[in-house]
């Protein structure tokens, strides 16, 4: 059975005393089941019987068969529910048993409507771009209706009508643009710079270009798990 580091999860050579990626030394144990098949070296039950002898001074001494800044504190002995036990090809190690589903692009609006009141959580680009794509349809679409019924409606009704579909959907649209700026692990208050006076429309412009370019962070943060489409 093949060895792999338990820091970046490369493939060891089984003589080579360090890792030839990260540089981290290898375990001179037996390779463990409980820990995916990786060599733990003296498993430990208080750390779950995962190896406690290679402390590494780039996560504080810390084992990094269980808890690493690289990792966002996931063993990387566990790897992925994606790989049966396969490591990802350096990439961040996270697990998302508990994050939750994130919509299609055509679900987010519907997804974010529902959600409208909850300021809680992450959304990913996807779920933004969605959203004010099928916002700006719609409106492009009431506006020509409003348009055709020019001639039977006053002026204030259609004002009204119009008004009122920009104002019911601006719960949502600030809903998600709360869970998109936790998605960047930054709070949501970040926001209400764009109401400052003579340098809000810059600080808005800015923030709304982090919003919908910006990849969130892949590994869980304060804000939760980062949501998966399953």
């Amino acid at each position: 059975m093949a060895n792999f580091c338990v820091y970046c999860g490369n493939a060891l050579d089984p003589n080579a005393p360090f890792c030839n990626v990260c540089g981290t030394a290898t375990s001179g144990g037996n390779a463990n089941p409980s820990n995916g098949g990786y060599d733990v070296g003296s498993a430990n039950p208080s750390n779950g019987g995962y190896d406690v002898g290679n402390a590494n001074s780039s996560n504080g001494g810390y084992d990094v068969g269980s808890a690493n800044s690289y990792n966002g504190g996931y063993d990387v002995g566990n790897a992925n529910p994606y790989d049966a036990g396969v490591p990802f090809d350096y990439q961040p190690f996270y697990y998302d048993g508990d994050a939750p589903v994130a919509p299609t692009f055509w679900g987010a609006f519907g997804h974010c409507v529902k959600n409208y009141c909850n300021f809680q959580g992450r959304a990913t680009r996807t779920e933004f771009w969605g959203f004010h794509v099928v916002h700006s349809l719609l409106g492009l679409v009431l506006a020509a209706v409003l348009a055709g019924l020019a001639g039977a409606l006053d002026a204030p009704v259609l004002a009204l009508l119009l008004w009122a579909y920009i104002l019911g959907l601006l719960l949502p649209m600030w809903a998600l643009h709360f869970r998109r700026m936790h998605d960047l692990d930054y709070s949501g208050g970040w926001l209400f710079l764009s109401f400052l006076p003579f340098v809000g429309g810059i600080c808005g412009l800015v923030l709304a270009i982090a919003m919908g370019f910006v990849r969130g962070t892949d590994v869980p943060n304060r804000f939760g798990a980062r949501p998966v489409r399953r």
